[in-house]
């Protein structure tokens, strides 16, 4: 038996841009169909409805200036997308993008995005997911944020969840060395390795993705914009061992780091997790797990996250 399906709607199709080159008709017109913006015809204007800016297709700019436009110098402050539509879409301007992470991870057949949410859902205790390269957390029906096991850290989740809630955008690469330029992360995943391999006394992943790309957010200005030397431990390390705390109280063991600086050994850098270990490496002896020690060792180089 044929069933009314109600007026015909034809599709809409769309370049990259945002410009229409063929047309729906019928009773039931839907507005939000490119990139899920409403389109508004209203006087001829003929502009996307992004929230945060309007957007006109013919010329790929906004009609106002982004009002994060000073993180990104390199870019007009009117472009759509970063120029590059085909790559990117336009979202309220928060939130944490993974973009290049995932571009990393499909050409070279990893893994890192995955490490770091993984990571950072023991570390907070949220169900952490990725949409379209941007992070979010699962909320209940009243848009509070759902805990899951044991919790996890809460400094750790109320610095993740500020961050994906912040005005600002936080974008995250990868590199060779692991720092922070303005709300850029880049993160090292052959550097973060030699951590999570050198762990010794101490839960792996007491630097490991999760840690690093926390400790690398405190530096952000949408996550603190806090510095590490010249003070030793430093305020981002205070911040991150006030995590392994909270992660120690619920049955992890990462330790606590003594100092911001490494210190070089036997063509190891060495970092020291309990004040038993930092005796041992002040006094120039390599630290033993026989001795309960806690430490990290990785090849001399500039690590010193």
């Amino acid at each position: 038996m044929a069933q009314n399906l109600g007026p015909y709607v034809a599709p809409s199709y769309y370049n990259a841009l945002g410009l229409q080159y063929t047309e729906n008709f019928g009773r039931d017109e839907q507005p939000y169909l490119y990139n899920g913006k409403e389109f508004v015809e209203v006087h001829g204007l003929n502009e996307y409805d992004s929230q945060a800016r309007m957007y006109y297709a013919p010329i790929m700019r906004t009609t106002t200036m982004d009002p994060m436009a000073e993180n990104y110098y390199h870019i007009s402050p009117y472009a759509w997308c970063g120029n590059n539509p085909i790559a990117f879409v336009d979202t309220d301007g928060d939130s944490i993008a993974f973009y290049q992470v995932n571009k990393f991870d499909e050409t070279y057949k990893t893994s890192i995005a995955q490490n770091v949410i993984t990571d950072l859902e023991t570390l907070t205790g949220l169900s952490i997911s990725m949409n379209e390269g941007l992070l979010s957390y699962a909320k209940d029906e009243d848009g509070n944020p759902i805990i899951f096991g044991d919790g996890g850290s809460e400094t750790a989740r109320n610095q993740l969840i500020s961050l994906i809630d912040a005005s600002q955008m936080v974008k995250v690469s990868v590199g060779n060395e692991s720092f922070t330029l303005g709300n850029e992360i880049v993160i090292a995943p052959k550097q973060i390795e030699g951590f999570i391999d050198g762990s010794f006394g101490v839960d792996s992943r007491t630097m490991g993705y999760g840690m690093i790309f926390l400790h690398e957010s405190y530096h952000t200005s949408a996550g603190g914009g806090l510095s590490d030397a010249p003070f030793s431990p430093g305020p981002v390390v205070e911040k991150m061992n006030i995590i392994r705390q909270e992660m120690n109280k619920i049955g992890y063991n990462f330790g606590q780091r003594m100092t911001y600086y490494s210190i070089p050994m036997h063509g190891l850098e060495y970092l020291s997790f309990n004040s038993s270990a930092q005796e041992a490496v002040n006094a120039g002896l390599l630290p033993c797990t026989l001795f309960r020690q806690q430490y990290i060792h990785f090849p001399q180089k500039r690590n010193r996250k």
